[in-house]
């Protein structure tokens, strides 16, 4: 993947997203694979300064960048590494319509190899405000990152990562909203929203919406708000680390006020984890 790209200037980050997305041309000469770039964080970067009021509203949408995240598509997912190296990315925005099986978050897809570590994603507002299908998936780092091989690992987000009522299903998550893979000392604050349909399950954790078998969760603490609202016949679920858990959850805990609301559908809620196959096991409290 060639040496890693260092990234110190708000142009730098979108050029590297752009990069990753196919949105940027290169010489022909250039050898790196767009999904296989890796990235080291050089500094602290404000790209909307002073965006979030302390309630984690917007103060002003009509000025704001967009935020599009890297590696947006499905079919090349980010294997890279991105090395925060202890540095923070503030004030990134997304709000815009989504729709079925979308991921949307710093980084939207990982596959194989992906990893993510020592960053700190704050003052943040990733919000899909509507979609015409079901199950956008939205997170803070990594929203879909469902290989085994995945890695997110001391990240800290802080802000708003989820979808309102005009959503038809949303797995939320503060870290990522699917993962797969492993998840160790990371913390997140702020709220994080699903949402639940007719038709479709939502999902919320502080930590991580939906944990697959293999995915592995330790030494994380979630500090958050985590709503799943439920409109419709189906059920959704809020943990505080994990929404729906088939993987497994350690020495985690839970500070956050954890809301399954229901409008009469039994949703599952909990303070660890809202529904779980998996297992939870010491000091996950």
């Amino acid at each position: 993947a060639g040496d890693p790209f260092k990234i110190s200037t708000v142009g730098e980050l979108y050029w590297f997203t752009g990069f990753t997305n196919n949105y940027v041309a290169v010489g022909e000469d250039f050898a790196v694979e767009r999904n296989k770039a890796h990235a080291i964080l050089m500094n602290d970067i404000t790209v909307n300064p002073e965006m979030l009021d302390s309630y984690g509203l917007i103060v002003n949408s009509s000025l704001l960048a967009d935020w599009t995240p890297i590696c947006g598509s499905a079919n090349s997912p980010y294997c890279g590494t991105f090395d925060g190296q202890g540095y923070a990315i503030s004030g990134l925005y997304y709000n815009t319509p989504g729709y079925q099986y979308d991921a949307y978050g710093f980084i939207a897809y990982m596959g194989e190899g992906g990893a993510v570590k020592d960053l700190t994603v704050k003052d943040t507002y990733f919000y899909i405000k509507y979609t015409s299908h079901f199950t956008p998936y939205v997170a803070g780092i990594a929203a879909y990152s469902s290989n085994a091989t995945n890695t997110i690992e001391n990240c800290h987000f802080d802000g708003v990562a989820g979808g309102d009522s005009s959503n038809k299903g949303c797995v939320a998550g503060g870290i990522t909203a699917v993962t797969s893979g492993k998840i160790q000392n990371c913390t997140v604050k702020g709220r994080v929203l699903g949402y639940d349909s007719y038709v479709g399950y939502g999902k919320a954790g502080g930590i991580a919406g939906h944990a697959y078998s293999t995915a592995a969760i330790s030494d994380c603490i979630n500090y958050a708000e985590v709503l799943c609202w439920d409109s419709g016949s189906a059920q959704g679920t809020a943990g505080g680390i994990v929404g729906y858990l088939y993987g497994t959850v350690k020495d985690c805990s839970n500070r956050g006020v954890i809301n399954g609301y229901d409008r009469g559908n039994n949703n599952n809620a909990g303070g660890i984890v809202g529904w779980a196959s998996g297992t939870a096991e010491q000091r996950a409290v």
